[in-house]
């Protein structure tokens, strides 16, 4: 099963990139892992639901009928702790779709049609983050999920 983890980054800072590679590789070590940065449309906050729906449209593009979708949204489920958060992407690599599909949102969230597409909602917590820490605490709780499936001295807890 391959996961992949699509994203509409915001700014092209180099610390966040090499983090990036640094985590598809540790990831890649336990599944075949890709992050994909897509295009995003440029517009003002004048013009958010214009942009919603264009990153919609790329994103529904991406997503197959046989995909597990997993959305990080701040009106999602709030897992207790790591363990559960590595329960849940255990259940996803348990089902019979083929690819599991993150999607962390533009800067004005996720379209309707995602968000019902996806098989899980999960929220980092209740506070707002940037998209530079979203994709830091997806990536850092996919790799630790991956570790506590695997039984791996890494999560110490």
């Amino acid at each position: 099963m391959k996961i992949y983890l699509y994203w509409f980054p915001s700014s092209k800072e180099n610390w966040l990139k090499e983090f990036i590679e640094t985590y598809e590789k540790k990831i890649s070590f336990y599944q075949t892992f890709q992050v994909e940065a897509l295009r995003v449309k440029k517009a003002g906050r004048e013009s958010s639901e214009i942009k919603k729906e264009h990153e919609e449209k790329i994103l529904l593009s991406k997503i197959r009928d046989s995909d597990y979708v997993i959305v990080f949204d701040e009106k999602g489920y709030s897992c207790k702790d790591s363990i559960e958060f590595s329960q849940k992407l255990v259940h996803a690599l348990e089902s019979s779709k083929q690819r599991i599909v993150f999607i962390i949102g533009g800067a004005f969230g996720l379209g309707d049609k995602v968000i019902e597409r996806s098989d899980m909602r999960l929220s980092f917590s209740k506070l707002t983050y940037s998209h530079q820490v979203a994709m830091v605490v997806g990536l850092e709780q996919i790799f630790r999920s991956f570790t506590i499936y695997k039984g791996h001295p890494y999560h110490n807890a």
